[in-house]
This record gives structure tokens, C-alpha cells and sequence, in this order.
């Protein structure tokens, strides 16, 4: 036999819990579930009946009625008690129904008959009646229950006595709990499907057994003595149960009731019992309990500070930092000042001050955060950063606040020291080291306000960008010493000149700048640019040498030119390159050809966001062909454009505009995905890789989250890595980042082959395709276009070529348009060549075509001497 703490199990495979059927998991673990006391819905079932009840004893004497029958008799259940039908106060003639009470309790047969009556109203009508009698173990009547309606028909009666019938047996059938009801003889005589689900019985199996046949052992022993206690006793017992586990259920606890029914007189009926399943509840119990533990173990070892304070503002609480903190740290006795016996110390104010803190916060319930200091016994000053949380009890009363304190000490020290080290980093992160002017730090930021203040005030500011002539001559010549001491002199001389500009900097080598603010007009600006101008020019000696140099200046004014800060430093460069090339010494203002360019250039950035929203960009291929089979091994996608008005927009015209802007990562994007199509498309039925080339932008890799644009090409379209390839440029590897190796380095390991376009056209180095992991060289088309007039392309194209297969790099030669100098790139063991002497770029559909042999390949054999074919 299995032991429990209060309640044993016995050993039968039913449930041994005597009459308590298990709820639903569902309903006992609802915390929203009604606890309906056993005897509540009893009086539940008799007093909502729409019917009219009564009990009659058997010699046919009234013992209860339930309320709808007193309404009907205008009488109360005492005035009722006792009485024979014939005595009941009303109208209706109901001497006939003594007799039949009693005939059904002598032949123990339920009963119906009509009871004709007059209502107030005087319409005639009938009473149903349905006597039913209850019968004891011994099958002998105890009492009659009489089911009354009045109905004016047979099919009203009937509908009338289902529902009624239908309320009860629905009020017992939705009870959350365990529920079950027994006779005085100890016997099962109401039980609802919870009790048989829990006990695990056909559905009234238990009906007229016993508690012995469900359990036995201690289980029933715990279940016969709390019987025992509830049948001698006019309040309910309540118990609680714990169940072990057994095959199917983990330990189980179960909150029990149980309280006696007694009749009319008093005497006692039977014993009714209700069961909650509370095993989530006392698991939630334990773990609140072990929380709370485990919080005032943290609570306790905190390193900050932690302190309560009670709605007095009194602490009444302090962990061992704050403990720790007051008795080593202030010289003071932590309970000392919990019971407010520390009179004098040297902090007394501060503790005074911190409790009307305290005190605010119980008050108006809001949190507060503070800094405190304190002495320390040898004078040191301890900081800490106190913040203070109101505590609420269920009715939104403040009832405590909790303190919780951190040293900073040190961080106010450090806090001291930074400000120091922040102040000499502003000077040397806003100054220039060399001249001692401004630096390009701060000149956005002034350009910015001053505009700002330039439009409020309906004034003009004027910016000009100065550049010092041929300052790399003087470097060369006499070295970058002498080229530094210029810079300062020009920089002593444009403080002397330009003293009234709001701002004087240095931008960068040769590179100056002024702010002229609150102009009336732009001639201002022109004339000290004239007095700069005759300034710089004027002789000054380099260690031994006496030199002369020039300046020339770039002007922009704003809002005349633009309210952007930005925009307005383009368009003063703009304005100093144009003098430059105009002679130099001179200064430059922007004017409205320069606007109407700068405008050409915002129309094509328009133009191409309009391009892209209407889908205008697609890829063309043009192929490429092993030079020693002749066979088609991939092709090179190609950007193209056409626009709905302007038809094709050659490559050059918005290739750089869409890299200024950035346009050129959705371009891109665009065109890899759809040459990872066209890739699927070509190697549906091949076995060797037909691989895609697609040329990708400095721009797109270093900011266009590129990696993870090329992963999701890849997974979208089902495109193989080792069916493509991508083209960068010699510009790209000009950046020495660490970013962009590891993304070619990425890329490479997926398996994708990483080619050097344009190779010779750049700042070709071979040190490059030792750091990167280029895997192929692009010859430009201006090599092989020169090479039949031979000379130092062809030595070049040649060099290349020794150079690459040296390296065992693939080689490809763009630009082939005879069969003369595809056959002689043959001869030196180019891989692949690609050109107009085989095909031009060409629509997805034409390559398809082409590869399923519906366009012939031209051969280098069959090719005429000039290369026609």
C-alpha cells in the first residue's frame, strides 16, 4: 500500500478518492473556476427549477417547497410545512392529490395526474403533476417529491418537464468540481461526471455502491473519519489531500469539503462532498515560497546598496553593502540609526535630508533618483547614487519605499579626470595641429547654425573655399618642411585679412575655409576674396628661399545658392575647381551653368528612382566563348536600361550618378537576382557549370549589406554557387579595409568565383592578387582593340596573359571583334574571350535561344579576313 501524508491511496487501479471524480485539467487549474460550496448548489438545483416542487412525507404532510411553489401558494415554506394538500392556502382544489401522495408511497410507482383549476383571471386551466417517490436501500419509500406546472396543453407540459429537467441535471453536469452526494446509509446516490472520470468508472457506475468499493486502506480510513467528523457536525470539514504518483498523474494535492444534509427536522440524510484539484496552486505556493528566498539571498549579497524605509520614512531594513557601508566606511552603528539612537555624526543632515526625500516619495507615490555624499571618518568624501521606488499595498496606498545605492566614487572621480581629458581633446579635435586655425571637425556644424540664423534674420552668409596653388611643387622642391611652414604663414595671413569671417579653418592639405555671416549682399564676399587673393600673393621666405604663390577661391552664397550645408560646400568646390581652371590666382563664384548641371545630374537620380519603381532596369548577357573549344562556357550580365521616353540610356550616362547616390545597390540587387535566374535557367540541362558573371560596385560592397543580398539571390532563385561569378574593379581594391577582404574572403568561400575586371586600367598591383582572393583576370577592351597595330598593347595584352597563367589564373579578353585577334589570343592561351565578333549583349530569351542551338556561333575558321562571318 502506497503511504500519503493525510489522505493514503489504496492499492485498486480506480481512483481512490471516495466519491470525488477529477476535474478536467483544464477546469482545475482555472483560477477563474466559481467555488461553488456543495450546499449552495443544492439549494442552486431547487430554487432555479421554473417548476413548482414540494416533498411530501408519506402519509402525504408537506416538507419543503421550493420557491416557485410558495409564490404560487403566496405562502412561505414554514406556513407550508406540515400541511396536507388540502390545507394549502389556495383556490385550487387539491384534496385528491393527499390521496395519490399516498398511494405512491405504499406501491413505490411514480404517479402523474391533472388538477383542474380557475385562475384569477377566470381562465380555465390544469395543473401536471409528476409524484415520484424515494425509495431506500431496502426499497421502501422515505418521501414522495411532486413535480408541478401549470400548463394549457399536453405539449407545453411536456417541454416544460424536459427543460426543467434539463436545468438540473445541467447544473450538476457543469460543476468544475469533484461532486457526489450519499444517504445516510453511506451510499452513493448523486455523483456528477467529474467524480466518475476522476475515479475512472463507467459514467453512474458508483451509483448505490459505496466508498469501501472505490478505495481502501488509509485512503478510506482518512475518508471514513473525516465522513464521521462531517455527519457529527453542523459546519462542513475541509481537508486537504496529497495523492503520490502513480502510471499517468504526477504527485497531486486536492482541496476536499464535506458537510452532512439533514432534513426538515433536522435529522440527518446524507453527506454531500466536493473536490478541488489545487496541485498547480501549491506549486505556485512552493515556488513563491523559494523565490522569496532566493530573493533575499540576492537582495542580501547585492553589491549595491539596498534599504527600506517604512511609511513613516523610517528604515527598517538594510542589506549587508548598506551594513557594511555605515559601520566600516562612516564609523556608524547600522542599528543605532534604525532605532534613531545615533544623535551626532557628521552626516546627519545628509540622512536628514534623505529621509524628507523619503518622505516626498511616500507622498505623492512617484520615484525619485538622488546623489549623496558623505564624510568619511578620515575626511574622504564617499558618493553614492541613490534611487528611491514607492511600494504600493492592493488599494494603490503607498506603504513603503526601497532604496537601491551605488558607490560612484571612483566614477566621479573619473567623471572629474574626463571632463579635463575631454576639454584638451576638444582643443585638439577641433583645432588644426599645424596651423592652429579650426578643422573640418567643426565646420559642418557652424555652416549649419549660421545658416540656420543667416535665413531667420533674412540675411545672406557667403562660403569660400580657398586652395592653395601647386603646394605639391613646393613639397617636391623644397620639401614637405618648407610646404608646412606655408601653410602656416597663408594661415597668419588669412586671420589678419579675413578677421570678420565668423569661422577660419583648415580643411585638409592645401585645403581652406571661410564663413562670412550676416551679409547684405554677395559683393562682401567677393571683395575680401579679392583682398585674400592680393595677400597670398605677396612674397614670403622659406628657410632660405623667397617665394611666391597663388590662391584661388571658390564662392558660394546661401540661400541664393542653396539652404543645404552640404549643398553649399559642393557648389563653393564646385566654384574653386572652375577657377582653377581658369587660370588659378582667381576666385570663382557659382553661377547658373554650374546649377543647370547640378540639376541634369538631380533629373537622371530622379529619373532612375522612377526607373526602378517601374521595373525599366533588366540584365542583358552577352556570352562567352572558350577560345580552345569554342563552346559556350558563360556570359556577362549587363545593365540596361530603357526608358519609356528616352528609349536605352547608355550604361555611362547613369552608372555614376546611381554610385554617387547609392541608387546603385538597388540596381544591383536587381540585376543579381535576375542573372541567379537566367544561371538556373542555363544549367537546367547541363552538366558542366554555365556560369553568369555580374559585375558588382566598391559601393555595394561596402555598404550594401551585400552578403546577405547575394545569400538570399542564392536561396530564392536556387542558383548554385559554382554558377556564378563576380566581377569587381581595381578602384575596389584601392581601399584597404579589413571589411572588404573578409567579404571578397566570404564570397570566395561560398564558391564563387571573385574576377578583376578591367585589369591594366587601374592602379594595377600585383600585390593585390596576393591579398585578395581573385580568382580570374578581365583584359579591358582597350587593350585588345589596339593589339592588331602591335606595338606596346600587344607586348602588354602578352605580359598579361604570362602573368595570369603564371599565377593559374583564368584570363578573359573583352572586346574581341576579328577572328584575327581571337585567334592570336588563342595562340597565347586566353581561356575566354567574349565581343561583338561572336555575339552582342543580348535579352535572357535570345541566350536561351542561342544555347539550344536556334543561333549559330560563329567560328574563328569559317570568320572572313576581316572578320565578318
Amino acid at each position: 500500500m502506497k503511504k500519503a501524508s493525510i489522505s493514503p491511496v489504496g492499492q485498486r487501479p480506480s481512483c481512490p478518492l471516495l466519491g470525488v471524480s477529477k476535474i478536467g485539467q483544464g477546469a482545475a487549474t482555472d483560477a477563474s473556476a466559481a467555488k461553488l460550496d456543495c450546499v449552495r448548489v443544492m439549494q442552486m438545483v431547487f430554487t432555479s427549477a421554473p417548476s413548482n416542487i414540494c416533498v411530501f412525507d408519506c402519509e402525504g404532510r408537506v416538507l419543503l417547497a421550493n420557491p416557485a411553489l410558495q409564490i404560487y401558494l403566496d405562502a412561505t415554506a414554514d406556513e407550508l410545512y406540515g400541511k396536507v394538500p388540502g390545507e394549502l392556502p389556495h383556490h385550487t382544489n387539491f384534496s385528491g392529490l393527499q390521496a395519490s401522495v399516498q398511494e405512491t408511497a405504499a406501491t413505490a410507482r411514480s404517479k402523474a395526474l391533472e388538477i383542474p383549476f380557475e385562475d384569477a383571471e377566470g381562465k380555465a386551466g390544469f395543473h401536471i403533476v409528476n409524484l415520484v417517490p424515494v425509495l431506500s436501500d431496502a426499497g421502501e419509500t422515505m418521501y414522495v417529491i411532486g413535480y408541478g406546472r401549470n400548463v394549457a396543453n399536453i405539449a407545453r407540459l411536456q417541454a416544460a418537464v424536459a427543460e426543467a429537467e434539463h436545468q438540473l441535471q445541467a447544473a450538476v453536469r457543469v460543476l468544475p468540481d469533484i461532486f457526489w452526494m450519499k444517504n445516510a446509509e453511506g451510499q452513493y446516490v448523486l455523483c456528477n461526471e467529474e467524480f466518475d472520470r476522476f475515479n475512472r468508472i463507467v459514467r453512474n457506475s458508483a451509483l448505490g455502491g459505496k466508498a469501501s468499493d472505490l478505495s481502501e486502506g488509509e485512503i478510506y480510513e482518512v475518508h471514513r473519519k473525516t465522513d464521521e467528523q462531517a455527519l457529527a457536525s453542523t459546519e462542513p470539514v475541509r481537508f486537504q489531500l496529497e495523492l503520490p504518483p502513480d502510471e499517468t498523474n504526477d504527485t497531486r494535492f486536492y482541496d476536499v469539503q464535506k458537510v452532512a444534509i439533514r432534513d426538515i427536522k433536522g435529522e440527518i440524510s446524507g453527506l454531500l462532498g466536493l473536490a478541488r484539484n489545487i496541485t498547480n496552486q501549491r506549486k505556485l505556493e512552493n515556488e513563491l515560497r523559494t523565490r522569496e528566498r532566493e530573493y533575499r539571498l540576492l537582495a542580501e549579497h547585492l553589491p549595491d546598496c539596498l534599504i527600506r524605509y517604512d511609511v513613516r520614512a523610517k528604515p527598517v531594513y538594510m542589506n549587508a553593502a548598506v551594513r557594511h557601508t555605515l559601520k566600516e566606511r562612516l564609523g556608524l552603528d547600522p542599528v543605532a540609526l534604525m532605532e534613531e539612537r545615533e544623535k551626532v555624526h557628521a552626516n546627519k543632515t545628509v540622512f536628514a535630508d534623505l529621509r524628507k526625500l523619503v518622505s516626498e516619495v511616500l507622498e505623492c507615490g512617484q520615484p525619485q533618483q538622488t546623489e549623496i555624499i558623505l564624510k568619511s571618518p578620515d575626511g574622504d568624501e564617499i558618493v553614492f547614487e541613490l534611487r528611491l521606488f514607492p511600494e504600493f499595498d492592493d488599494n494603490g496606498q503607498t506603504t513603503s519605499v526601497v532604496g537601491v545605492g551605488r558607490d560612484i566614487t571612483e566614477t566621479k572621480i573619473a567623471e572629474r579626470q574626463l571632463k579635463l581629458n575631454e576639454q584638451e581633446l576638444r582643443r585638439l579635435a577641433y583645432t588644426d595641429h599645424l596651423t592652429g586655425l579650426a578643422n573640418r571637425t567643426t565646420f559642418t556644424t557652424t555652416l549649419t547654425e549660421q545658416l540656420q540664423s543667416a535665413i531667420a534674420k533674412g540675411k545672406k552668409i557667403a562660403l569660400l573655399t580657398l586652395d592653395i596653388d601647386r603646394l605639391k611643387t613646393i613639397n617636391d622642391t623644397l620639401g614637405h618642411t618648407a610646404g608646412d611652414e606655408l601653410l602656416q604663414i597663408m594661415a597668419w595671413r588669412l586671420e589678419e585679412v579675413a578677421a570678420s569671417a565668423t569661422w577660419i579653418g583648415r580643411l585638409g592639405g592645401d585645403e581652406f575655409a571661410l564663413i562670412l555671416s550676416d551679409l547684405d549682399a554677395p559683393e562682401c564676399a567677393e571683395t575680401l576674396a579679392e583682398r585674400i587673393i592680393q595677400e597670398a600673393g605677396m612674397p614670403m621666405v622659406l628657410g632660405d628661399n623667397t617665394i611666391n604663390v597663388s590662391i584661388s577661391i571658390g564662392i558660394a552664397i546661401a540661400p541664393d545658392d542653396s539652404s543645404s550645408p552640404s549643398a553649399l560646400f559642393r557648389y563653393s568646390d564646385i566654384a574653386l575647381y572652375a577657377a582653377k581652371g581658369l587660370g588659378r590666382s582667381r576666385y570663382c563664384r557659382y553661377n547658373e551653368d554650374m546649377s543647370r548641371a547640378i540639376n541634369k545630374r538631380f533629373e537622371m537620380e530622379a529619373m532612375i528612382s522612377e526607373g526602378l519603381r517601374s521595373d525599366q532596369f533588366i540584365a542583358h548577357f552577352q556570352p562567352k566563348t572558350d577560345l580552345g573549344t569554342l563552346e559556350l562556357h558563360g556570359a556577362e550580365a549587363l545593365c540596361r536600361w530603357t526608358h519609356p521616353e528616352k528609349g536605352m540610356i547608355p550604361p555611362d550616362e547613369f552608372i555614376t550618378v546611381a554610385e554617387e547616390t547609392g541608387q546603385i545597390i538597388e540596381i544591383g540587387r536587381r540585376i543579381l537576382k535576375q542573372s541567379c535566374e537566367v544561371a538556373v535557367e542555363c544549367n537546367r540541362s547541363r552538366t558542366n557549370p554555365f556560369v553568369i558573371a555580374v559585375n558588382v560596385s566598391a559601393r555595394q560592397l561596402l555598404y550594401g549589406g551585400f552578403l546577405g543580398t547575394l545569400g538570399h539571390c542564392l536561396e530564392e532563385t536556387g542558383c548554385k554557387a559554382s554558377w556564378l561569378e563576380l566581377e569587381i574593379t581595381e578602384s575596389l581594391l584601392l581601399i584597404d579595409d579589413e571589411a572588404v577582404i573578409e567579404t571578397l574572403n566570404s564570397i570566395s568561400r561560398l564558391g564563387i568565383t571573385v574576377s578583376l575586371d578591367d585589369f591594366g586600367t587601374g592602379y594595377s598591383s600585383l600585390s593585390y592578387l596576393q591579398k585578395f582572393p581573385i580568382a580570374g583576370l578581365k583584359i579591358d577592351q582597350s587593350f585588345i582593340r589596339e593589339v592588331e597595330k602591335g606595338g606596346k598593347q600587344e607586348v602588354l595584352v602578352r605580359t598579361i596573359l604570362t602573368m595570369a597563367q603564371s599565377l593559374g589564373l583564368k584570363t578573359v579578353a573583352e572586346g574581341i571583334e576579328t577572328a584575327e585577334i581571337a585567334a592570336w589570343l588563342t595562340e597565347l592561351g586566353c581561356d575566354e574571350g567574349q565581343g561583338y565578333f561572336w555575339h552582342r549583349p543580348m535579352p535572357a530569351e535570345s541566350l536561351f535561344e542561342l544555347m539550344a542551338g536556334l543561333i549559330p556561333q560563329p567560328s574563328i575558321l569559317s570568320a572572313g579576313a576581316d572578320g565578318s562571318v
